[in-house]
């Protein structure tokens, strides 16, 4: 089924509103490998139907996280990595708020790692110490974006 315009702007709004775009680091920060990094795209929200329509369009599950005190049970739509990337292909001509996260998980998605072995002696790979301070350099570049610029709204 054909995902249309109106419905990518839906979605697009949805994100903005409810959502989620970041990196998230794995495993160690210091050691042989360091940490990696992957992207995700999530929304929740306490009411599913949003969570079901984002399904029908786009796929993946609904999680269900369980309620907290005097809070609602939260409805979990997700994707991560490169399936959270064709999502934000087809929303970013939307988005308003979230515009420069979706930027920078493009962006990241975009980096073409290079590898290089681990020691002299094993065979494996890992990421060049370039590649992980470009990845960490996003890590923090999207982090940052989610605080909200001041804006004077008496001069609007």
């Amino acid at each position: 089924m054909a995902v249309t315009d109106t419905e990518l702007a839906w979605a697009a709004g949805i994100i903005d509103g409810e959502g989620c775009i970041t990196i998230t680091r794995y495993g160690p920060k210091g050691k042989r490998h360091g940490p990696y990094y992957r992207g995700i795209l999530k929304v929740g929200n306490s009411d599913p139907r949003m969570i079901i329509k984002l399904t029908q369009m786009f796929g993946c599950g609904i999680t269900l996280k369980p309620a907290k005190t005097n809070r609602l049970p939260q409805y979990i739509w997700q994707k991560g990595a490169h399936d959270a990337v064709e999502v934000l292909k087809q929303v970013r001509p939307y988005l308003v708020n979230k515009a420069d996260q979706a930027d920078v998980l493009l962006a990241f998605y975009q980096l073409k790692p290079k590898y290089e072995r681990a020691s002299p002696t094993k065979g494996h790979l890992r990421l060049s110490d370039d590649d992980h301070a470009i990845r960490r350099e996003m890590f923090e570049s999207i982090k940052t974006l989610k605080t909200p610029p001041e804006v004077n709204v008496s001069s609007q």
